[in-house]
C-alpha cells in the first residue's frame, strides 16, 4: 500500500475511503488513541477543520 499512498493511488481502492470534506469528526467506541506522524495527539472522539491558507508549502524547481 506504501508506494500506492506515494503516488496517490490509494484513493481508487475500494477498502480505502476517499472523501473531501471541510471538517471532520472522529469517534470511536471504546475511544481511541490518535497518532498524527508518529505523535500522540490526543483520544477520540476529536474534531478536525481546515484552516484554509493556513499553511504554505514550498517546492524546489525542477
Amino acid at each position: 500500500m506504501m508506494p500506492q499512498i506515494a503516488s496517490g493511488a490509494h484513493v481508487e481502492e475500494p477498502d480505502v475511503p476517499y472523501f473531501r470534506t471541510k471538517e471532520l469528526e472522529v469517534v470511536c467506541d471504546p475511544p481511541g488513541l490518535i497518532d498524527i506522524d508518529g505523535d500522540i495527539f490526543g483520544f477520540t472522539p476529536a474534531r478536525f477543520s481546515i484552516v484554509p491558507q493556513a499553511v504554505e508549502i514550498l517546492c524546489p524547481g525542477g
